[in-house]
């Protein structure tokens, strides 16, 4: 039984590795469809699919909510919107390295946030990880403008590494948003996506309305079907990202979703044949030391909690037979 409570104590880890795999998956999809396929289109249906989330919605906590609650809440709407937005873009602009290596800046801009927002801990070893996660993604990801690789159009490349960075930035203050939503007991995952749901479909629409990309709308059976597959895979990303940000903080989600970029990496290889290098298997050791670093630090901290309490309730126990003694 402490096994399982162990594990199960560390079910916000596993939470954030499968939103980060989902997101992996989902980035790789958005990025082969917005090739053809307006990203407008794509972000508008994606948002339509979590509707599915209106029946678990808890309405007891209606009651619960202040005026700054629910401000925070279309804050945490907005800045998911403007996150899948933004990385939706740079996906048509540029790689999926490119775009994962510039994104994961987010555990940087969630530390950040973080302290200086909602006041969360930082403390060395948070520190460290940011800093061998930012190295990992660089080295996975390998932008060619840090990296001197052959660039086909330099302004391509440069819109879309500013909106990855943008992308980031608010992704990284979605996350902040939702730990303050969590701190005030009053998070909802299925409010959460439906404010995300109206925002995005207000500026979806608008895209869409507009037609601001000159890309083709849907056209094949195909199309449909893989546009399907990339909405479930984001979809369950968001859901497993929220779970997590239930138990973990910011900073630690967001460096442990950075398994997106190795996700990322090993789908380019199997749909391109691309060479795996000493640099992208280092990038890749030093993306996966956050997640196992703070698996083992949750492990060691419930086994010391666990000794401690079964030393208390010892030193209760024969607190009592001292006294029934007497």
């Amino acid at each position: 039984m402490s096994v399982i409570r162990t594990l199960r104590s560390q079910r916000g880890i596993f939470n954030a590795l499968v939103g980060g795999i989902m997101l992996g998956v989902h980035g790789l999809g958005t990025n082969l469809l917005a090739r053809t396929i307006s990203p407008w289109i794509i972000c508008f249906f994606f948002t339509i699919c979590h509707l599915v989330v209106i029946p678990w919605i808890n309405w007891e906590l209606n009651n619960k909510y202040t005026l700054t609650n629910i401000l925070m809440i279309f804050i945490a709407g907005l800045f998911g919107t403007l996150h899948l937005c933004f990385i939706s873009f740079a996906f048509a602009f540029t790689s999926v390295g490119n775009t994962s290596a510039i994104l994961y800046t987010k555990p940087l801009f969630s530390a950040l946030f973080g302290k200086c927002l909602i006041k969360e801990p930082l403390a060395w070893i948070d520190a460290l990880l940011i800093l061998a996660n930012f190295i990992g993604v660089l080295l996975v990801g390998k932008p060619p403008f840090l990296f001197g690789g052959k660039l086909t159009s330099d302004s391509r490349e440069l819109v879309g590494a500013m909106l990855s960075l943008v992308g980031a930035i608010c992704g990284a203050l979605q996350y902040v948003s939702i730990r303050k939503i969590v701190a005030d007991d009053v998070f909802d995952t299925a409010t959460i996506l439906l404010a995300k749901t109206v925002a995005g479909f207000l500026i979806y629409s608008m895209g869409i309305l507009f037609n601001i990309t000159e890309l083709k709308p849907l056209e094949t059976t195909l199309e449909w079907f893989y546009l399907s597959i990339v909405c479930v895979c984001g979809l369950t990303e968001v859901l497993f990202t929220y779970f997590a940000l239930e138990t973990l903080n910011a900073k630690t989600v967001a460096l442990i979703t950075a398994i997106d970029v190795l996700t990322s990496y090993l789908l380019q290889i199997a749909f391109t044949s691309d060479k795996v290098d000493w640099m992208a298997i280092t990038g890749a050791l030093l993306i996966t030391s956050a997640p196992v670093v703070y698996g083992i630090m949750g492990i060691r901290e419930q086994i010391l909690q666990e000794r401690e309490n079964k030393g208390q309730e010892l030193q209760d126990r024969d607190g009592d037979e001292h006294l029934s003694a007497k």
